[in-house]
């Protein structure tokens, strides 16, 4: 008899046991982070490769964005080309180490726990913590810059229209506030009559409060160091070189100078100064006492390498003026 194969129904609706899960793959790159959102309650803290990694064109300007919700912490490493502060600030075509602030939303209202920088009508402003609230604007009147020197004793605008002689070997000094460090070369005062003549023992210094030596001249009878003879009507500045220049931290320095020259006829520098009728008052200040103008006797013929201000200097009857380039 013959046989037929009956064909099996197939079996649907059922799902065997899943499989075990594959081996994960390698961690792709770290990309470069270029907006964080949803970050304003919190601050966000970068590492410098973090902030160094932004792109940037051959002239250090940034061609990617860092946009932060909260604050921003760096590394103390970390270096931005251009730091762009609200959206609408631009950099005017600057680029490399630029600061651009937009205008502020809204100023403070309020005393800040320190002080705070910010525009208003593209004017910065300051704020400080003790509500003085001020704009940084250009000064209006003359600086030591605006007449090609550094520093000065006072604006010599201000000098009485007369000149005195400092005398045949007597010591004097000036002090001279200097509000940032800078680099001194040259020692400058207003000679309102000068025919040349300086002899040998003629000196300046510069020195610090603590009467060390910062720099000096060489000896003031030589050409290289005697000031430019003045004979104009009113005079003129009239400089000498340092040896060496000298970088000067803020602070007060005391100018002190000792001139030789011919007492009859006299023929020595005639410097300009403030009007002074008598007596000059002597140390200045509240906590730490500075001498602003004295005198002082010394047999030196060059600048010594250290004074004693507090037993050196005496109150001096004249207030010569003078400056540092």
């Amino acid at each position: 008899m013959g046989f037929s194969v009956i064909p099996h129904p197939a079996i649907s609706g059922f799902t065997g046991p899943q499989g075990a899960a594959g081996a994960q793959g390698a961690q792709g790159a770290a990309g470069v982070i270029q907006t964080i959102n949803g970050k304003s309650a919190a601050s966000v803290t970068l590492a410098a490769s973090d902030v160094n990694a932004l792109p940037s064109n051959a002239d250090g300007t940034s061609t990617g964005s860092l946009t932060l919700g909260g604050g921003l912490t760096a590394g103390s490493t970390s270096t931005v080309p251009n730091l762009r502060v609200g959206s609408s600030g631009t950099f005017g075509g600057a680029s490399g180490s630029i600061v651009a602030l937009a205008n502020a939303g809204s100023g403070p209202t309020g005393n800040p726990a320190g002080s705070i920088l910010y525009v208003t009508g593209g004017v910065p402003r300051f704020r400080e913590s003790s509500g003085a609230d001020y704009a940084v604007t250009p000064p209006s009147s003359f600086t030591p810059e605006s007449l090609g020197v550094l520093a000065w004793a006072g604006d010599p605008g201000t000098l009485a229209s007369g000149a005195d002689y400092s005398g045949v070997g007597q010591g004097r000094m000036t002090a001279v506030y200097v509000t940032r460090a800078m680099s001194v070369s040259k020692i400058v005062w207003h000679m309102q009559g000068y025919a040349g003549g300086l002899l040998t023992g003629s000196w300046a210094g510069i020195y610090d409060t603590a009467g060390t030596l910062k720099a000096a001249t060489g000896d003031m009878s030589t050409a290289a160091y005697e000031p430019a003879t003045q004979s104009g009507t009113a005079g003129g500045w009239s400089v000498s070189p340092l040896t060496a220049s000298v970088t000067l931290p803020p602070g007060v320095y005391y100018v002190c100078w000792r001139f030789v020259y011919t007492a009859s006829p006299v023929d020595g520098p005639n410097l300009a100064r403030w009007d002074s009728a008598g007596t000059t008052n002597g140390q200045m200040g509240l906590g730490t006492a500075v001498w602003r103008f004295a005198k002082f006797t010394s047999s030196a013929t060059s600048a010594p390498s250290t004074i004693t201000p507090s037993t050196l200097f005496g109150a001096n009857g004249i207030q010569f003026w003078v400056a540092l380039a």
